[in-house]
């Protein structure tokens, strides 16, 4: 009898050992293919620039909003998410709020194509940093926004100047009472749902005064899938015709500014 309780004792510790043997094999691998995978994933999101919000001092803040700007993308441009965020004072670390390098080179490239004067629209505008650099004489600018907040402010701030002209509306229900000879979209299109991009480019191409007339599209961050997918849409739209990258020596991100003329 003690022989025999011997024999199945080890007959179930065997049978043990195996089955744990078997499931240490399987999910042992499973979990080992699991972890190379995330791994791999997340140093491409960090590579990409995905994960540049772990470097604000408030990180957990700047995932939210990298949250709220992934909502926008996938569920369409919110335009109440978009006041919120300018009214709890977020709104600076989505769009610049005071001139940087690119708004420079904007302004010298607009100045150089179009020396006796033009009229440009600033899609997506914020706070309006652009109109001061481009501002002179023979210049008509019109800068709209969805936040109609923003608009109100650059109202204030710009009341009394004939020569500029703020409204609260998207490009796509933007009705222009004369043509432009520029047309700028400065770190905007990656903020929209990437199928909404073609409509919005033949929209804008719609607004060129001639030939002779261009659209300027700036993005910045490291290029991760969804902007180098929105470049090349936008390299079949239309004629690239000036390109020009900005290293920012800091973060290492790559700000990228090109020309697009009429087909």
């Amino acid at each position: 009898m003690a022989s025999t309780r011997s024999k199945a004792g080890g007959i179930t510790m065997f049978t043990l050992a195996a089955l744990a043997a078997i499931y240490l094999a399987r999910y042992g691998w499973l979990g080992l293919m699991v972890g190379l995978v995330l791994g791999w994933t997340g140093h491409l999101m960090w590579s990409w620039g995905w994960l540049e919000f772990l470097n604000e001092p408030s990180p957990w803040r700047a995932l939210r909003w990298e949250l709220a700007n992934f909502r926008n993308v996938v569920l369409g441009n919110r335009r109440d998410s978009w006041d919120a965020l300018y009214e709890a004072g977020d709104y600076g670390q989505l769009v610049a709020t005071a001139p940087e390098p690119r708004h420079y080179l904007i302004a010298g490239i607009t100045r150089n194509r179009f020396p006796e004067g033009f009229r440009m629209l600033d899609v997506g505008c914020g706070p309006g940093v652009m109109y001061p650099l481009i501002a002179g004489p023979r210049v008509s600018y019109v800068g709209i926004d969805v936040i109609d907040k923003i608009i109100q402010d650059c109202q204030k701030r710009f009341s009394g100047d004939e020569r500029c002209e703020f409204k609260t509306c998207g490009l796509e229900e933007y009705q222009a009472a004369e043509k432009f000879d520029v047309i700028v979209m400065t770190e905007l299109l990656y903020y929209l749902p990437i199928e909404s991009i073609d409509g919005l480019f033949h929209r804008a191409q719609s607004f060129l005064r001639n030939d002779a007339s261009i659209i300027i599209v700036s993005m910045g961050g490291k290029a991760n899938v969804g902007i180098r997918k929105i470049w090349r849409r936008l390299s079949a739209l239309s004629t690239e015709a000036q390109s020009i990258s900005m290293i920012d020596p800091d973060s290492g991100n790559i700000k990228r500014l090109k020309v697009y003329s009429p087909r």
